[in-house]
Formats: C-alpha cells, structure tokens, sequence
C-alpha cells in the first residue's frame, strides 16, 4: 500500500519500504540491506520529522476518544 503525504507543500510517497529506508538512512550510513528490495526506490519519510531543536519536542496530547490534539493531558 503506497501513501501520499503532502508536508510543506511537497508530495511524497511513501510505503512499508520507507520505514527500512529511514533506518538504513540513520543508522547505517544510507547502505541498503538487500540487492532487489524495495527499499531502494521507496520514498523517503525524513520530512515527517523535524529533528532542529535536538530532540525537545513539546509532549503530545490527544484526547481519547476522538484522537484530535488537545492543550493539556487529558482526564482519566
């Protein structure tokens, strides 16, 4: 199943092999795993994150029911 993401005006796509990518990306130098994979002409997700402020995002806090964003956490 491929996805179509839209972030910042830009259109990706993106698929199960996106996920192998972004760790082959990280964390092993941009080599990829297998000769044939998928992963090779998968899209990447690296606009999904935004890695500028060193790791201090706010805490997200979604309400349980809905599952939109919320201020502040949520009631039990």
């Amino acid at each position: 199943m491929r996805i179509v993401t839209r972030l910042i005006g830009a259109l990706t796509f993106v698929d199960q092999a996106s996920v192998v990518r972004f760790i082959e990306d990280n964390w092993l130098n941009g080599r990829r795993i297998g000769s044939g994979s998928f992963d090779a002409t998968s899209g990447s997700i690296m606009s999904m994150f935004d890695f500028s402020n060193g790791g201090k995002n706010p805490t997200p806090f979604l309400d349980q029911t809905q599952g939109t964003p919320v201020s502040s956490v949520p009631a039990s």
